[in-house]
């Protein structure tokens, strides 16, 4: 009996090793298993996270092409014609071309611009006529009057003149276009002989007759070389302007003259009367 359970002992240490041996084949064959499940699992996790990776690039780059296409070729130069429109408007170019009117909101800030424009346009040429017709106003006032009318700037250069004004004191003289320089015209003037008081001293006379003109007073009286006699009234204007008005007094200055011959007479009658009287008085 005790050798049968020995033997029977023997066995099962053999069975207990063969099972053991086998559980760790079966142990040591699932380790293998997952480890290379574990190595294919990373390569596809590494093969997944390469293409979502590659597919983010491939969408961004996609995105940043198609953003670049519209916006720089299509939203950019719109928004840049519009931009360009407004800086010419604003510089005072009223004919500055706009790009076309859209549905969009720069197409409706382009309509806009249209609109302002040609606002402005109107507005501008409107102001025009009404300055080109004062300015006919004033022109025809000016000629109607007897006297001569001119008007200097603040650079003493002729703005505005009458007829009567180059009648009187210049007549001949083709420098009388607005633009030329006080000095100038009362220079050739003086050349021409058309002032008495300036002969043989046109340099002295010129001197004399700019501070005169540079700070006019009351009104006096200028002797032509023909024997006439002009009236100046001279008085500066808002701006440093000079405005002139010119009469001619020949008439009065002859008839003041023959008064003052007729007056010398008269005294010089009435001093012989005297003469003659003064003894019979006595």
């Amino acid at each position: 009996v005790l050798a049968q359970g020995e033997k029977l002992l023997g066995e099962n240490n053999r069975l207990s090793r063969s099972l053991t041996a086998a559980v760790d084949q079966l142990v040591a064959a699932a380790d293998r298993e997952i480890t290379a499940s574990g190595l294919e699992a990373a390569v596809v996790q590494r093969y997944g996270t390469g293409v979502v990776l590659g597919s983010a690039f491939l969408s961004l780059l996609s995105s940043v092409l198609v953003v670049w296409l519209y916006v720089d070729r299509s939203l950019l130069a719109r928004l840049g014609a519009v931009s360009q429109g407004m800086l010419a408007i604003a510089g005072g170019n009223l004919r500055a071309p706009l790009p076309e009117a859209g549905r969009d909101e720069i197409g409706r800030m382009a309509e806009a611009l249209r609109l302002f424009r040609d606002t402005a346009v109107e507005v501008k040429e409107k102001n025009l006529r009404e300055v080109a017709e004062a300015r006919q106003r004033l022109i025809d006032a000016i000629e109607s009057i007897s006297e001569g009318f001119a008007l200097y700037d603040g650079q003493d250069r002729l703005v505005l003149s009458n007829s009567r004004y180059r009648e009187l004191l210049y007549a001949g003289l083709e420098e009388m276009t607005p633009g030329t320089t006080f000095e100038h015209i009362i220079r050739r003037s003086a050349e021409r002989g058309y002032i008495k008081d300036a002969e043989g001293r046109v340099e002295e006379w010129v001197a004399e007759r700019l501070s005169r003109h540079r700070n006019p007073g009351d009104p006096w009286v200028q002797r032509r070389g023909d024997g006439r006699w002009i009236m100046i009234g001279e008085r500066r204007i808002t701006g440093g302007g000079t405005v002139a008005v010119y009469s001619d007094i020949t008439e009065l200055k002859q008839r003041e003259e023959n008064l003052a011959e007729k007056s010398a007479a008269l005294e010089a009658l009435s001093s012989k009367l005297a003469k003659y009287l003064a003894p019979q008085v006595y």
